[in-house]
């Protein structure tokens, strides 16, 4: 089986050979020290000229259009939800976003290093899966039947806050004051939000903004969790790995919510939307982020991850048609000016690092 695989894998290779020489003429032409088959973090790690490049106009555009599809996420999975079912809705998204990454990642890599990959850290890429996908995609979905689209992005904002928490309490990292405060003013602006105000737990309101908090402590977990991982592969094995791991347990889970019968009788639109979310924040947004970073330190294009909220909340008030209040603007607001402030004392201690 694992060499009739092997065989398939050299193929694609080979009718690709024309695209890989492309692609690999494009990076000789800018630098002669990258390559396809190198890790792109590890080789602006090494040249500091490469990786502190300032954004050109294709980075700016690349950068926008990432953001943009993240945002519009959270309002097509609102639209979808009213007719598909979380867990399928899921599946079917990831299913076909798929493609695309396992398709760049063949061009990229070769087969004995995939198949090493899984072989040796099967275990951490399925718990890796399992906490990175499948855990906040149940969660993000079902709460976002009762909760609205914008308030799921502002919510999900809070992600990295919980990222420098696990970090400060397993990874050991330093805690400054920026942190210190950062954190303090975002998590107030997150318990706001996601109560309401008030705390009752027969308020669907409230269960859905507390599923949609729980997949972003989630994912901040599965960051935790790719620290280690990322010394060892690059970022484009890791998602993909995982993402296929964990979409393999959605489709599991989803034989217990809905038959797949069902499948056949999801409307042309809904299909579309699936499409278009699969596509365009699943793969092509996943892509051009990795593009960018090989020329980009995160420091650098990490502000553009707070747009993320913003765009979602435009989009919703316009299409399916959400009411934005003032004092959900103003708690977003609080939010990410909680979070900014705490990762900018990261940000400067990696400068530190790097000077020293």
């Amino acid at each position: 089986m694992e060499m009739n695989l092997k065989k398939v894998f050299e193929f694609f290779k080979s009718e690709n050979r024309f695209i890989r020489a492309m692609a690999e003429t494009a990076l000789d032409s800018g630098n002669q020290n990258i390559s396809l088959k190198s890790d792109p973090l590890e080789e602006t790690t090494k040249n500091p000229i490469i990786r502190n490049r300032p954004l050109n106009y294709l980075g700016w555009l690349g950068m926008f259009f990432a953001v943009f599809c993240w945002g519009l996420s959270f309002p097509l999975l609102k639209i979808a939800l009213n007719e598909v079912e979380p867990i399928t809705l899921a599946v079917l998204r990831y299913t076909i976003s798929m493609i695309p990454l396992i398709i760049f990642l063949i061009i990229k890599e070769d087969y004995d290093r995939i198949s090493r990959s899984l072989k040796d850290d099967f275990f951490f890429f399925l718990s890796l899966g399992l906490v990175g996908i499948t855990l906040p995609n149940l969660l993000q979905n079902y709460g976002m039947t009762m909760t609205s689209a914008h308030l799921s992005s502002i919510i999900q904002a809070s992600g990295p806050i919980f990222t420098i928490i696990m970090a400060v309490l397993i990874l050991k990292e330093p805690l400054g004051v920026n942190k210190v405060v950062g954190t303090a003013i975002a998590l107030s602006g997150t318990l706001l939000l996601v109560t309401g105000g008030g705390l009752s737990l027969g308020d669907s309101m409230f269960l859905g903004n507390f599923l949609v908090l729980m997949s972003a402590i989630s994912y901040a977990f599965s960051s935790i969790m790719s620290k280690k991982i990322l010394d060892k592969y690059d970022p484009l094995t890791v998602a993909t790995t995982s993402t296929f791991l964990g979409t393999i347990i959605l489709a599991v889970i989803s034989i217990f919510e809905s038959p797949f019968e069902k499948v056949p009788e999801i409307s042309l639109y809904s299909w579309n939307i699936i499409i278009i979310l699969a596509l365009f924040p699943g793969s092509f947004a996943l892509l051009v982020w990795y593009w960018i970073l090989r020329t980009s330190e995160v420091s650098r294009i990490i502000l553009f991850i707070y747009l993320i909220p913003v765009f979602a909340t435009a989009i919703a008030y316009f299409w399916p048609g959400e009411a934005i209040t003032l004092s959900t603007i103003i708690l977003a607001a609080l939010i990410i000016c909680g979070v900014a402030t705490a990762q900018y004392e990261r940000k400067n201690m990696d400068r530190d690092e790097d000077d020293s």
